[in-house]
């Protein structure tokens, strides 16, 4: 296996054990996060958004479905799955109750790796349905 399978298979073991600290230093210090939901720059601000994640999602967990890697990039395709048990942070910044419903998001994450650390992820996955699943669209 290449270095960046490695890193996002080491990433899903933390993740699953919900080891923020260790997961984000798999991130280069000055790693960029993209998600449709978030910009982060730095492994602090990476750190901050899973920590802010877990609050309306305490159970929330990947399942990898396929990894590719060439080069410095990899790959993986994921479904993402979470209970939401706690407060969801709206993109306006006010909190909505938690719906007690579970989701289930299929996502691409796009990494590219350098001296063994992640140096960007690109995560691509649909917002809306998410908003849908959670009966908080309007029509829903």
């Amino acid at each position: 296996m290449g270095v960046g399978k490695d890193l996002w298979i080491e990433m899903m073991t933390l993740e699953g054990k919900h080891d923020w600290a260790g997961m984000t230093l798999l991130y280069a210090p000055d790693a960029l996060f993209v998600a449709p939901n978030a910009r982060c720059e730095g492994r602090e601000a990476i750190r901050a958004w899973l920590e802010a994640l877990e609050r309306p999602f305490p159970d929330g967990a990947t399942e990898t479905s396929r990894m590719v890697e060439e080069g410095d990039t990899v790959v993986a395709e994921y479904i993402w799955r979470g209970t939401n048990t706690g407060p969801l942070t709206m993109p306006d910044g006010t909190d909505t109750p938690a719906t007690g419903k579970t989701v289930e998001l299929p996502g691409v994450a796009v990494a590219t790796v350098r001296d063994g650390k992640i140096v960007s992820e690109q995560d691509y996955f649909d917002s809306a349905s998410m908003m849908s699943q959670l009966a908080l669209m309007p029509g829903t």
